[in-house]
């Protein structure tokens, strides 16, 4: 499924994915805080742009496995 298909949830898994690897680069790790507030600090459409081509399916989700 393309991301823009994806429900809230995953697109939120998405960003705090991306906020994580974006922080590793520098040697830095997310606050509770940062991953809390990770919708509104990361746009959908920075998510859309970077996962643009990639399929995905439930199982690739945490909040999907989850419940």
């Amino acid at each position: 499924m393309d991301v823009r298909h994806l429900n809230r949830n995953e697109i939120v898994e998405l960003k705090e994915r991306y906020l994580i690897d974006l922080m590793d680069r520098k040697g830095e790790t997310p606050s509770y805080g940062e991953l809390d507030a990770v919708d509104d600090l990361i746009d959908d459409e920075t998510i859309f742009e970077v996962f643009s081509g990639v399929n995905f399916v439930e199982e690739d989700f945490f909040c999907n496995v989850l419940g």
